[in-house]
């Protein structure tokens, strides 16, 4: 399958159809283990927003991500703001398609907007190591990194998310929470992590570091501060890529052009 083959569309939860409710759970359980209809109603009820993924091509849903909005207020008076990311899949034949990235990037910056001085953070939960290198991959700022130690109101802001959501799942000096044994997890067959990967890519490694018990669902607190740079991130990226991709198209003109035989 192709990339850019899906479009996505942000919706209020209480616009999200019985029928598409029902596929979503249908594509959830496809991928993770101990999937409970109930379970997964009761989490999808708790969010504000659902990011819809569908096929161009038969308007078939291929994907979705559950959002929820957060306000938090921190031990020195400080009041926080952010977007947590719960439930989200994409059927495996449309792994790197860019509708999903775009979709929720596009809704953080609307959110920064509204308050465009004040900080915004996303808040996520990673039990898989696909969804943490999509914000370490794309946050300048993020916690856990690989690369520096947690500043301490960073720290806090993570606990507060945490404790507030989750009070019983947590460990506050791992920053992980664990919801027993029957929890919902990937199955084994998806997005596997090995020692080649691991020796390979030294996020994936720190994420394995930091939530060793990722396979039974156990999930690594993580959270990304969502400022200026974020964008102007992903403009260095497109310039870069415009860069490789003119670089190579002018080389293989001009040797062509150095190769060609005159008549």
């Amino acid at each position: 399958m192709k990339v850019g083959r899906l479009k996505a569309k942000v919706v209020s939860l209480e616009d999200v159809t019985l029928p598409e409710r029902a596929k979503m759970f249908r594509l959830y359980k496809r991928y993770y283990a101990n999937s409970e209809r109930d379970k997964f109603q009761k989490d999808l009820l708790s969010k504000d927003k659902v990011i819809l993924l569908h096929s161009i091509k038969d308007n078939e849903l291929q994907g979705f991500s559950t959002l929820k909005h957060v306000a938090l207020t921190l031990s020195n008076g400080k009041d926080v703001r952010g977007i947590f990311s719960g439930d989200t899949i994409i059927e495996k034949a449309y792994w790197g398609d860019k509708a999903l990235n775009m979709a929720f990037s596009l809704y953080l910056f609307k959110e920064k907007y509204k308050r465009p001085f004040d900080p915004l953070y996303w808040f996520l939960i990673s039990k898989g190591f696909k969804t943490y290198l999509l914000l370490a991959n794309n946050f300048p700022n993020y916690y856990p990194s690989v690369d520096c130690e947690t500043p301490s109101e960073m720290s806090e802001i993570m606990d507060s998310f945490s404790i507030s959501n989750f009070p019983k799942a947590y460990n506050k000096e791992r920053k992980t929470l664990s919801f027993g044994s029957g929890y919902d997890h990937l199955k084994s067959s998806v997005a596997p992590i090995d020692d080649v990967l691991i020796s390979k890519n030294k996020k994936v490694a720190y994420f394995v570091e930091k939530n060793p018990n990722w396979q039974v669902g156990e999930e690594l607190v993580c959270l990304g501060v969502f400022n200026w740079k974020v964008p102007a991130a992903v403009v260095v990226k497109i310039i870069k890529n415009m860069g490789r991709k003119i670089t190579k198209a002018f080389g293989d003109f001009s040797f062509g052009f150095l190769t060609r035989k005159r008549s």
